[in-house]
């Protein structure tokens, strides 16, 4: 065997090992930062120009299914997003002085708020997609539903420290359209479940395969072959091919046909992933903006 490919084989399963080290557990909260029952999700974290920032799901902040819109009768009571990812410090050689790489393990959180909180008219402050659907009912909350996009981001605070195993980087992003029957991976916590208890948090990997890459309903949408778990949401979504692992997009969740939406048989469903993050290019940082700057 060519020593450099015995060398890209090496780092191929390397990268595949550190998946689960990519992915962000996620549990919605309150005003009063209490846990809101059965509302977690997933999400991961991008680099970008130097700054790091949390990528999930628009319908994870605010509890409302955008495909279609559908508007609660109430507000929306999702306020914070408190992320949980492992921890990670230096490690030093003997020297006291050298660092030799990074010791990932434990736990580290931080509460991620959703709302300009200096403002008596509260105005959602993540990023999304600049086009936007009219809905009085949300704009009188503070919320524009995305026209297409089902995807937020938010700074992550500096307090968090991470490894760049723990980071999908800035360069890694599928600018391709994907093929039918490829395989990709979904790193995420179904039902909030941590396969090492969430004093360790570590997601699960699930593999599907794309079965269509465009859903009239869904145009902005890849469809995959089965769906995910609930609590998936807003996970990365990597594409798998001969060269190794690229950022496909984001898990948006499950596909129902029409005649079982009523009995949300899982079996029956579809998953569905959003391909490439807005506007992003590799190297780039998307073309999101400030959901406050569109009142």
């Amino acid at each position: 065997m060519n020593p450099n490919d015995d060398i890209a084989n090496r780092l191929r399963m390397l990268e595949r090992h550190s998946l689960p080290l990519k992915g962000v557990y996620i549990q919605c909260l309150d005003t009063n930062r209490g846990d809101i029952p059965h509302a977690t999700a997933s999400g991961f974290i991008r680099r970008e120009q130097g700054a790091l920032f949390l990528y999930t799901c628009w319908h994870v902040a605010t509890g409302i299914e955008l495909h279609p819109l559908s508007v609660p009768h109430r507000p929306p009571s999702r306020r914070y997003l408190r992320i949980t990812l492992q921890g990670s410090r230096p490690a030093i050689a003997d020297d006291g002085e050298t660092r030799v790489g990074d010791i990932i393990g434990g736990v580290q959180q931080a509460d991620l708020a959703l709302y300009s909180e200096d403002s008596d008219d509260a105005i959602s402050i993540w990023y999304q997609e600049p086009q936007y659907q009219e809905n009085g009912d949300l704009e009188a909350v503070g919320i524009r539903a995305p026209k297409s996009f089902d995807l937020i981001k938010l700074p992550v605070p500096d307090d968090i420290e991470v490894s760049d195993v723990q980071v999908v980087a800035e360069d890694t992003l599928l600018t391709t359209f994907p093929i039918i029957g490829d395989e990709v991976l979904i790193v995420g916590y179904p039902y909030g479940y941590s396969t090492h208890g969430l004093d360790q948090p570590t997601p699960v990997v699930l593999s599907q395969r794309i079965a269509a890459v465009m859903s009239p309903e869904r145009p902005s949408d890849i469809l995959l072959d089965g769906g995910a778990a609930r609590g998936m949401s807003g996970g990365p979504v990597f594409l798998r091919d001969g060269n190794g692992l690229t950022l496909l997009g984001v898990y948006t969740g499950l596909v129902y046909a029409n005649y079982q939406r009523q009995q949300r048989e899982l079996h029956t469903a579809l998953g569905s992933a959003r391909h490439g993050l807005f506007g992003m290019t590799p190297g780039t940082p998307t073309s999101l903006v400030r959901a406050d700057t569109l009142f």
